[in-house]
């Protein structure tokens, strides 16, 4: 008990003992409470000395070079920070390539002890970043490599530790790839706090509109400077792309084995993200990539690729070149079946709304942009419902000349091969065509375009060749032949036999007296000559027992009509003509998808 009663919290303690603690604990809190906001308190320091000894820092781990901050202001609470305005650092080319109008960078509190300044992080407020890629930060030549190789030993080696980075504006460049390019809106943190620790990126950032949000990760950063591998991993993500690779970084020599996948909301989404010209040919779609990947400096290579582009499915192998002039892509892909239907849903029309061909011009842009060899095989192809099997096709595309061949499939039983070509000329496009068909059911063929009088079979060619930058263009300057040979075959619900039949009495009612029975014919052909200048010529003939039938007209392509006139003359069983016999002369005239047919006026 103490004086006037009062129990001592310490009874172990005496009276003035207790009384003295006291003294020094208020005597502490006071300092503490005068001490506080002194270390707080942003000190102004000399900015010479800072560039001096930070200098020395980033010189030595990362080749940098502080040149500026105008101003600097310390503080010791919560954490030995400097606070820098007007920052620029530059590399050992003497290139700017950081400038920050403000800068928070937090000391390690040990090595600050001893009067030496390491950076712990920094936090940079609308820095300005420039990143070359033909630097090669992680070569084993490169800064980085050079001046932290040699420190292979120094496990506690801090390089950069964490760095933040708030409202970013980023360029990125690359003279060997043409590429200049500005990310703006960067939000986030890059975390490398030892030389033999992992090496973390998330960035969030703008880029041509999009939000993106990207992770990447070194899992042996120092091994790599070392001239050794480290696993690697990158993820960039938006509403509309989805990209991943995982996978070993070698540097010697420089390359990355791994996987790659990425999923792509809509072709047009690529396009605008990736900067490429529009396209009317190209049309619209998901894709979707699985593959492995090895890649270096020249050439990136895809095996066992699963790609779904235009609800298209495929497997094969792909090769992008770079080379002096432009990116070349070569490979093989292989499906079970292939829709054309969506490949073209966005090709141009080749037919106006008012029925004349398009005024439209081409714009192959995007598919003339990059070189490329593709060899594309599928079990099936559909068109519009006309099926081929077998297809072996081939798409290429050098020095701006684009050709498409169907190498072989089979159609109507028979054998299908068709070219088309496209090449640049200074003010149009010079096209070719062609396409030949043998031995094949003509008849099922007529009967998928909507005539199903017709049974037979045959086979037909054409090669046309045109220069212009539309479809209104090149129907004005065709140029070219085409022919089709039948064999045996029938035609129902017209009887040329029984219309001449019935002239040798009246006159005849085309419609009415040509809408009865069959005709059978042994052979026919015909044969088309396209001139230039929208027009043509067309020949044609059948024969058959009781009647022969022969036409000759002219094409107008421009208009999309034609004229022509249709003998038709009685033969016996053998086919041939009837001495005296009667003959039938027709008019053929008006647009191709609908002729008026009428009897020629003096016919004998």
């Amino acid at each position: 008990m103490g004086e006037n009663g009062e129990k001592s919290p310490f009874p172990w303690f005496a009276k003035d003992e207790w009384m003295r603690l006291r003294v020094i604990w208020a005597a502490a809190l006071f300092f503490a409470a005068l001490a506080l906001p002194a270390g707080f308190y942003r000190w102004p320091i000399s900015s010479a000395f800072v560039i001096e000894e930070t200098s020395a820092r980033l010189s030595n781990s990362l080749g940098l070079e502080l040149r500026r901050p105008a101003r600097v202001h310390f503080s010791l609470l919560p954490t030995p920070t400097l606070h820098m305005v007007d920052v620029e650092v530059r590399g050992r080319d003497n290139q700017t390539i950081l400038t920050a109008p403000e800068a928070s960078v937090r000391l390690a509190l040990l090595p600050l002890l001893a009067g030496n300044f390491e950076l712990a992080s920094a936090k940079l407020r609308q820095p300005t970043l420039l990143i070359d890629l033909d630097s090669q930060p992680f070569a084993s030549g490169s800064v980085i490599s050079t001046t932290m190789g040699a420190k292979s030993g120094d496990g506690g080696s801090a390089p950069l530790g964490a760095l933040q980075i708030h409202g970013g504006l980023m360029r990125i460049v690359s003279a060997a790839n043409k590429i200049d390019t500005i990310v703006e809106d960067v939000d986030g943190s890059f975390d490398w706090p030892k030389f033999d620790s992992s090496l973390r990126l998330d960035l969030h950032a703008t880029w041509r509109g999009e939000r993106l949000a990207v992770e990447a990760s070194l899992g042996q950063p120092a091994d790599l400077l070392k001239g050794g591998r480290s696993d690697s991993h990158l993820s960039v993500a938006s509403s509309n792309v989805q990209i991943g690779l995982d996978g070993d970084i070698f540097d010697t020599p420089s390359r990355f084995e791994g996987s790659v996948s990425a999923n792509v909301v809509s072709a047009s989404a690529l396009k605008r993200i990736l900067g490429l010209p529009d396209a009317s040919g190209l049309s619209d779609g998901r894709i979707s990539l699985a593959a492995k990947v090895t890649a270096n400096s020249q050439m990136l290579t895809l095996s066992a690729t699963r790609l779904s582009f235009l609800e298209q499915s495929f497997e094969g192998a792909l090769a992008f070149t770079k080379s002096a002039k432009r990116l070349a892509v070569s490979g093989t892909l292989a499906a079970d079946e292939l829709d054309l239907a969506p490949i073209m849903a966005s090709a141009p029309a080749v037919i106006d709304a008012k029925g004349d061909w398009s005024l439209a011009p081409f714009n192959f842009a995007p598919l003339t942009a990059f070189d490329f060899d593709l060899r594309v095989s599928a079990a099936r192809v559909k068109w519009r419902d006309h099926p081929l099997t077998d297809a072996a096709i081939e798409l290429l595309s050098e020095n701006g000349r684009l050709t498409a061949t169907l190498a072989e499939a089979t159609a109507y039983a028979g054998l299908l091969k068709a070219e088309i070509a496209f090449a640049p000329t200074p003010s149009s496009f010079e096209t070719h065509a062609s396409a030949s068909l043998v031995n094949a059911d003509i008849g099922a063929l007529c009967r998928d375009f909507g005539w199903g009088a017709y049974s037979g079979q045959g086979g037909g060619e054409f090669s046309l060749q045109a220069n212009g930058d539309s479809p209104a263009a090149l129907a004005r300057a065709l140029e070219g032949k085409a022919t089709i040979q039948l064999g045996p075959g029938v035609i129902d619900g017209v009887s040329f036999e029984e219309a001449l039949r019935r002239s040798e009495r009246r006159p005849i009612d085309v419609f009415n007296d040509m809408r009865m029975g069959r005709t059978v014919f042994t052979q026919a052909a015909a044969n088309l000559t396209l001139e230039g200048g929208g027009g043509g010529t067309i020949n044609a003939s059948m024969a058959g027992p009781g009647v022969s039938l022969s036409l000759a007209g002219v094409l107008d392509v421009a208009r999309r009509q034609w004229t022509a006139r249709a003998t038709a003359t009685q033969t016996d069983e053998k086919g041939v003509p009837v001495a005296k016999g009667p003959h039938l002369d027709f008019d053929i005239a008006g647009p191709w998808s609908a002729p008026t047919i009428k009897p020629f006026v003096g016919g004998g």
